[in-house]
């Protein structure tokens, strides 16, 4: 799952520096830019927060069965 998140991460890193750094002008781009990638990149990051989440549940219930079964 770690790895999942790094890629989540190194994507939105990625496809942040291509929609900052696009050759595109006017009224869509300047959307695009301010408001509509703003929320995708905000998701992408819940995404990855999520996933972390997940990963401490998962590790912590493993650790009780482990601790259940001793």
């Amino acid at each position: 799952m770690s790895q999942a998140v790094d890629q989540i991460h190194q994507i939105t890193s990625m496809l942040d520096g291509k929609a900052q750094s696009v050759r595109w002008e006017g009224p869509d781009a300047n959307r695009f830019k301010s408001s509509e990638w703003p929320q995708y990149k905000s998701a992408l990051t819940r995404v990855a927060q999520d996933l972390e989440a997940v990963k401490g549940i998962v590790n912590k219930q493993k650790q009780q069965q482990i601790n259940a079964s001793a």
